[in-house]
């Protein structure tokens, strides 16, 4: 079981976030499985933040015309 809700949060979806919320509610989060869950969410929200923080600082070029590679 545990093993499952790790391979959730390692589907680095964002969908999956919400998921393993609803599972730690369900399990309560007072139980292991409900500790790992919301924890995972928690890991995998913050895996998602900076992910996207690094995407928006990344800056694209455009030449017009071909650049020669070395």
């Amino acid at each position: 079981r545990l093993a499952a809700l790790q391979a959730l949060a390692e589907t680095q979806k964002p969908e999956a976030v919400a998921i393993l919320n609803v599972l730690a509610e369900v399990l309560g989060r007072e139980t292991e499985l409900g500790r790992a869950a919301a924890g995972a969410a928690l890991a995998l929200d913050q895996r998602l933040a900076q992910l996207a923080s690094v995407r928006s600082s990344t800056t694209a070029f455009r030449a017009s015309s071909a650049v020669t590679r070395f």
